[in-house]
């Protein structure tokens, strides 16, 4: 209890001056919501009609009646498309985490595929041949290491040299638009989960961040990337993904639910850890364990964190799946827990820290970090040895001014606004 207090304590000073997901929702009606991919077939599509466009796209890529964009171009639009590039976890999104991905041809349509998640990651100059456009159209979980962001990243570094214009079809911040948190990138860390300076939560849709990006590109690299972002209609900050009324997609294999997105900045941080985040198990980064937790102590450790709705302790056996390849402990029992549900005060970030200090605490001679993989992550190579020596509250005391500094670079990129 007293750990809780002093978190608290350490927030109230911040709540004055930023906004975060305890700010007051002022719903969105559903009817009055259009997705940047329906915006864009209903009012844009004249104007591109000619063009030979590639398209950069997964699974989420669909209008309001389910139509994938892909196919709505080629069969509907009768449209040119030169190439289709995947993410991680493919074009059609179905391939397990980490998993590198062979170039291939759409069996729908015939059209080329190329890979950004395997061999190559940045497109070659041989890719874009032929592409006087590119289209950009991937659900993104609105979080720092989820990869579909550093890739929109590196095609945008690549269209600039190319001189080919980038257009992203803007959809909604999963964990929502107010949600911004946890240490920002130091610049020799910078990796596929750490494209650029964000902190793990950015709080940007995609269209933002790529307005974000355009200007990081400029500054790092050099490169001017002609980007244009076809917004959303009836989108604001305060826009609960449910309010939206957009159909809920896994937008991969191991995210299958709201709550689970706005838990995993949190419990993805145990990836770099020797405890499971539930891969391998019905509920990913939901259900977390290890053989040698007790969980009826972990249980009511978390039960005191602010915004823990409902959770409960459970036993698991991870299993190898299409989603999961040879997951932690693969076929050993695991005690843990499962959350159920959060509430709007719940913060993910400072979860995971919290989290990670009691496993350390309780498990001194059991519980490890793999330093490498932790400080990519976590992006900073400090934060390590500031969580083991002085605890989770000196972690999040860290990370305040680099916030706040990034807050405001952000502010001028941000497209949607409060709904007053």
């Amino acid at each position: 209890m007293i750990k809780i207090v002093i978190f608290l304590l350490l927030l109230v000073p911040l709540a004055a001056g930023c906004q975060t997901v305890q700010e007051k929702t002022f719903p969105t009606k559903k009817n009055d919501f259009v997705n940047g991919i329906d915006n864009f077939l209903q009012k844009e599509w004249n104007s591109v009609a000619e063009k030979r466009l590639g398209i950069v796209a997964n699974h989420t890529a669909v209008t309001s009646d389910g139509k994938h964009l892909v196919d709505e171009i080629i069969f509907d639009k009768k449209g040119k498309i030169t190439a289709v590039f995947g993410p991680e976890h493919g074009f059609r999104g179905v391939a397990a985490a980490g998993l590198k991905i062979d170039n291939t041809t759409d069996e729908k349509t015939g059209i080329p595929v190329f890979s950004l998640y395997g061999k190559t990651r940045k497109p070659t100059p041989e890719m874009l041949e032929g592409i006087d456009l590119m289209i950009f159209s991937i659900r993104d979980a609105g979080v720092r290491f989820y990869t579909y962001i550093s890739t929109l990243y590196h095609v945008m570094e690549a269209c600039g040299e190319a001189g080919i214009p980038v257009w992203v079809l803007d959809q909604p911040n999963i964990i929502g638009g107010l949600y911004v948190d946890g240490p920002v990138v130091e610049d020799s860390l910078f990796s596929f989960v750490g494209i650029t300076r964000l902190p793990i939560a950015h709080g940007m849709t995609i269209g933002e961040i790529g307005k974000y990006f355009q200007v990081d590109i400029k500054e790092r690299k050099g490169i001017n990337c002609n980007l244009n972002v076809v917004e959303m209609s009836g989108y604001y900050r305060e826009s609960e993904f449910e309010e939206t009324g957009v159909e809920w997609l896994d937008p991969s294999p191991n995210l299958r639910s709201v709550t689970a997105t706005k838990v995993y900045p949190g419990t993805c941080l145990l990836e770099n850890t020797n405890v499971s985040e539930g891969r391998g198990s019905d509920d990913p980064f939901l259900i977390f364990g290890a053989p040698f937790i007790n969980n009826d102590k972990l249980l009511e450790f978390i039960k005191q964190f602010p915004g823990i709705k409902s959770v409960e302790k459970i036993e698991y056996t991870p299993v190898e799946s299409e989603a999961a390849v040879k997951p932690k402990f693969m076929g050993e029992k695991c005690f843990g827990v499962r959350i159920r549900e959060t509430s709007k005060e719940f913060e993910a970030v400072k979860f995971g820290f919290y989290l990670l200090d009691h496993l350390n605490r309780e498990y001194p001679d059991k519980f490890e970090i793999k330093e490498r993989g932790f400080r990519i992550k976590s992006g900073r190579g400090d934060i390590q040895n500031l969580l083991t020596t002085k605890g989770w509250e000196a972690v999040v005391a860290s990370w305040q001014e680099e916030l706040r500094q990034f807050k405001e670079l952000r502010s001028k990129y941000l497209l949607y606004t409060n709904l007053r």
